[in-house]
């Protein structure tokens, strides 16, 4: 469920859900999940009622859910999301011990080996009822290399 914004209009209505991409990388693939916003997102969010004019924002869930239910700050992008090319790039640059780096939110170290596994080429055993992988990054840049 997604709010919308219109100019001119005095009240936005925001729900509690958001999609956001999460990579597994026990599967090596990515989900779309529902999940509550955080907290911050939520008062952020409040923030865009008043923008171009005076307004109000309603929110559809209570107090007590905005307190138990909603982390206080989003999970940053980089512990959720497949690093394959971000592995790529930081290889480019000459980054070679990623496990030592130091990122501002550093991401699950198994998310990195799997990232790094994948642009290898070294998969582990797969259940064969998952769907193929595409192509790896690293493959298609020898692929291109070679021809």
């Amino acid at each position: 469920m997604q709010a919308m914004q219109m100019q001119g209009r005095a009240a936005l209505i925001y729900p509690v859900p958001c999609a956001a991409q999460v990579y597994n990388p026990k599967i090596g693939m990515d989900s779309l999940v529902v999940a509550p916003i955080s907290q911050a997102s939520a008062k952020q969010r409040a923030g865009r009622a008043g923008r171009t004019g005076p307004g109000k924002c309603y929110r559809l869930y209570t107090e007590v859910a905005f307190k138990s239910e909603m982390l206080p700050l989003s999970v940053p992008e980089i512990q959720r999301i497949n690093l394959g090319m971000t592995v790529l790039t930081m290889k480019a640059m000459g980054i070679n011990d990623l496990l030592a780096f130091d990122f501002m939110d550093p991401p699950p170290p198994a998310t990195l080996i799997s990232a790094l596994e994948q642009l290898c080429g070294a998969r582990p055993r797969r259940p064969a009822a998952l769907p193929p992988r595409p192509p790896s990054p690293g493959r298609l840049l020898l692929y291109h290399r070679s021809s």
